[in-house]
């Protein structure tokens, strides 16, 4: 016997300004939420009153699908922000723009600096500080200065499974590279440009792994070097996009596990 479901589609508001929610209803009358979607522009804002689960609350209630033309800004006021987890953005698709910033204002906001108003400190946890992953809308991360703690295999910005995201104009540092801590990491499939980005005190400034790309462009190291200016593994590459490029205090380059600098 040929069981017939009736599907009827509506939409309603969620109360979150700009977010749009899809619904279907089952014959059986419960209703299931399929998927959010975002069709207006507008700012998220963050302050440093906030707590980190406060922080991520907000991030976590965005809808998910980014319509072509919409530009989403996460935008931090000025201050330090001290972090007890990472920052996590996660599943966003769509035609759209997620911006991640702090104060593009700031004084010498269009080149190398490390002054930077906004000031995000994860170096009280042993995990990464921003984390973005599997996202294929366009993501631009600005003016953001961002600390690691010094623990193996985390970063103070990690990307994964991100098809466009581009890192401009901060300071990625840690104050203690004795583990395997790094600036920018790109993983598992993930493509990123990395422009007038200062990194410093880390194990590794920039680093590709896992089929990963990154496009360095005017990354260069200040203040404490990096043990490995750029580091590759296991097939990840990072082209050196002209301008200058991180130092290492052990070395410049570091290829292995079938990675590829050029």
């Amino acid at each position: 016997m040929k069981k017939h479901l009736t599907i009827f589609l509506f939409i309603f508001f969620t109360g979150i300004v700009g977010a749009e929610n899809f619904y279907h209803e089952r014959n059986d009358g419960s209703v299931v939420k399929t998927y959010t979607f975002e069709d207006e522009s507008r700012t998220i804002n963050f302050d440093t009153s906030m707590l980190t689960e406060e922080i991520q609350e907000k991030i976590d209630q965005v809808g998910k699908h980014i319509h072509s033309g919409t530009v989403l800004t996460f935008q931090f006021s000025d201050g330090t922000y001290q972090l007890t987890n990472s920052l996590v953005w996660e599943g966003f698709y769509g035609g759209g723009i997620i911006n991640i910033q702090g104060n593009v204002s700031e004084s010498n906001a269009g080149t190398y600096h490390t002054s930077q108003l906004v000031r995000l400190d994860g170096s009280q946890h042993s995990t990464n500080t921003l984390y973005l992953k599997n996202i294929t809308a366009q993501i631009y991360i600005k003016n953001l200065a961002v600390r690691v703690g010094d623990s193996d295999y985390i970063s103070a910005i990690l990307i994964e499974r991100c098809i466009f995201t581009d890192v401009w104009y901060c300071y990625l540092y840690a104050t203690s590279k004795t583990h395997d801590n790094r600036a920018l990491t790109a993983n598992w499939w993930a493509n990123c440009k990395s422009y007038y980005n200062y990194v410093s005190g880390i194990n590794s400034g920039i680093h590709a792994q896992n089929s990963s790309e990154i496009f360095s462009h005017n990354t260069p190291s200040c203040g404490t070097n990096p043990n490995y200016g750029l580091r590759v593994w296991t097939a990840g590459k990072i082209f050196k996009w002209d301008g200058i490029q991180p130092t290492g205090d052990i070395v410049n380059e570091l290829i292995h596990s079938g990675g590829m600098i050029q």
